[in-house]
């Protein structure tokens, strides 16, 4: 029996251009003849050259039963890489048909918030299944508790966080410790001993700083945060009037609990603004789903925000 050919993970060239949507549509036009006429080799090397975001949208474009055959020959790595740039409402169609042992093993490698959005979308019993075989179930069950249009159901745990007695030169280690995951990283949340949120500090700032500073001497005490019951649209109107790109959510002591990346509110907002377009249009509010929600997605995050803060205003 032939062994199966895993795409590794790291196995696609990250300074390649990315392809357009019409390349895209060849892309998945060429897979599927592969796929059908078995020539898997040449639909891995194909496949595994791509982008996470256009290998979402290629398999998107497979009939079902070509896509999961593709999906089964995966690394969990790159399914999990894929999964992070997809739309929330398309996580389940993409892999929620996994058995929860394997579904658990995905999951594992993805951000916890990505994890609670697909978890919502399956069925209870498959979703206990699969949360009692993850590895990171404690933190994913305890971001499952929140309403998913509150913060609590949108943040992240996964974010920077230094304590404010920490010097700077170790306040760096920490960060470079976090490797590739800290790239697009531009400020750490700064936090006392009880954990409570005391400020911000620029990653500039931090490296920039003399190495006798202590991370509380030259953080900024001034930070906006919200609470994990906070609703969706007040955390969009405060990131937008204040041009954040995340926003810290706290317990009731003021304790750090995660954060709200602007991309990840966007997700919800704009989706939301676009059924109050179609609504005014009289359409039926039909989910946008083809080149013109690829188009308003590659703009600027706060385009989205302030478009759809119009709308939910």
């Amino acid at each position: 029996m032939e062994q199966s050919q895993k795409i590794p993970p790291g196995s696609r060239a990250e300074d390649q251009s990315r392809p357009s949507e019409e390349v895209v549509h060849e892309l998945v036009r060429e897979l599927e003849r592969l796929l059908e006429s078995g020539q898997r080799p040449e639909v891995l090397d194909r496949f595994g050259g791509l982008h996470p975001v256009d290998q979402g949208e290629v398999l998107a474009g497979l009939p079902r039963e070509l896509r999961q055959s593709l999906l089964a020959e995966l690394d969990a790595s790159v399914v999990a890489g894929i999964l992070e740039f997809l739309e929330p409402g398309k996580l389940a169609e993409m892999v929620g048909g996994r058995e929860p042992a394997d579904l658990a093993q995905v999951l594992d490698l993805t951000g916890p918030d990505v994890a609670v959005d697909l978890l919502r979308q399956i069925p209870e019993e498959k979703r206990q299944e699969t949360l009692e075989a993850m590895g990171g179930a404690a933190e994913v069950t305890e971001l499952l508790q929140y309403q998913d249009d509150t913060a609590g159901g949108l943040m992240t745990p996964d974010y920077p966080v230094v304590m404010e007695t920490t010097t700077t030169p170790n306040a760096l280690d920490q960060l470079r410790l976090l490797g590739s995951g800290a790239e697009d990283i531009n400020s750490v949340l700064v936090v006392d001993g009880q954990q409570r949120l005391v400020g911000s500090l620029s990653i500039t700032r931090l490296a920039l700083a003399r190495p006798n500073f202590l991370v509380g001497d030259i953080m900024d005490r001034e930070i906006n945060s919200v609470t994990a019951e906070t609703d969706q649209e007040e955390c969009a109107r405060i990131m937008q009037r204040y041009n954040l790109s995340f926003l810290p959510v706290v317990d009731g002591e003021g304790r750090f609990t995660g954060v709200i990346l602007a991309e990840d509110l966007v997700d919800v907002v704009v989706e939301e603004a676009t059924e109050d377009m179609f609504r005014i249009a009289s359409v039926g509010g039909e989910r946008i789903a083809g080149p013109l929600s690829k188009s308003l997605r590659s703009r600027l995050p706060w385009l989205y925000i302030n478009l759809a803060t119009a709308f939910l205003a």
